[in-house]
């Protein structure tokens, strides 16, 4: 683990990949300079609310979002699927390791709420929908 707990003042406009696995991150400032960011992989950190991210209203260019193993809580569901929808380009979300995944019926309404959502907690969409099928023809 390293020792990073935040981020800011970060004025990179043609950044495309940020990885920072592994830290004390609680906070993010600045992102919205970074007009280019696709991939923004934060697994292992201390994150609580994608607020603290620094994301823009709306994010034009994110499509990956790694979030896992971090401390976003259950009541925080509400507010994810808000700020979710102001992410027209994300395709690949992953929240595991986070107690907000213990929401009753999480994966459906991420996918809900999120719907051209092609990757959740790193289990194809179509593969999410077929198996909740398949449990539910027995």
């Amino acid at each position: 683990m390293n020792c990073i707990n935040k981020m800011e003042n970060l004025n990179l406009p043609t950044l495309k990949v940020l990885i920072l696995t592994g830290n004390l991150i609680k906070h993010i400032d600045g992102l919205e300079e970074t007009n280019s960011l696709s991939e923004l992989i934060l697994q292992k950190n201390e994150i609580t609310e994608l607020n603290y991210l620094g994301l823009p209203p709306e994010f034009p260019s994110l499509s990956k979002l790694d979030c896992s193993y971090n401390k976003i809580p259950l009541e925080y569901f509400e507010e994810l699927c808000k700020i979710l929808q102001n992410l027209p380009a994300l395709s690949e979300l992953d929240l595991t390791g986070n107690e907000i995944t213990l929401q009753k019926y999480y994966k459906y309404n991420i996918i809900q709420a999120k719907k051209n959502l092609k990757i959740l907690d790193n289990m194809e969409i179509k593969g999410f929908v077929k198996q909740h099928i398949e449990v539910g023809k027995k």
